[in-house]
């Protein structure tokens, strides 16, 4: 009996510890307030009732609240979702070098429009979007490798990736 009562306290204390030990991943609105994204997170609200789903397993480039410029102006166009996005959850490590090493862009969630990635002279992150016949628009990597629950990675940027 004494022994029956010391496994029972071991597993309870096991049990415990392995409850306490659990890696908490933040959701997806955690993290956008964390970061003050509000922005974002109105554009994620509005969409997350009719399509939770899409924002599983995913990397998203989340832009900083001054890109959006104010609340009469509608900054936000609904393709910059498919240039937001790319299907799969990817570190900013494995972009770069699926960029580099691989056909050397990738398909944005949209299938419209192809992410390039590479490193600036201050070897931070940069991706852009392959658009024949106009400038390239470059976009900085200010925070990233943010994983949140549903298995998607967030990137923090520093503007809106515009389609056009």
């Amino acid at each position: 009996a004494k022994a029956t009562k010391s496994l029972k306290q071991t597993e309870r204390l096991v049990e415990k510890e392995v409850s306490v030990s659990k890696l908490r991943v933040p959701t997806i609105f955690e993290v956008l307030e964390e970061h003050h994204a509000f922005k974002f997170l109105e554009l994620i609200c509005s969409k997350w009732d009719t399509d939770a789903a899409s924002f599983n397993g995913r990397t998203i480039f989340v832009p900083p609240d001054h890109a959006f410029l104010d609340e009469f102006t509608d900054t936000w166009e609904e393709e910059c979702w498919g240039t937001h996005m790319l299907n799969g959850p990817y570190h900013m490590q494995d972009l770069y070098i699926l960029s580099n090493c691989g056909s050397g862009m990738m398909l944005c969630a949209n299938m419209s429009f192809t992410l390039n990635c590479r490193l600036n002279e201050a070897g931070e992150y940069i991706v852009w979007l392959t658009k024949r016949k106009q400038p390239r628009r470059v976009v900085r990597i200010v925070s990233s490798d943010i994983r949140v629950e549903g298995g998607s990675v967030l990137h923090f940027v520093d503007k809106i990736i515009y389609p056009n």
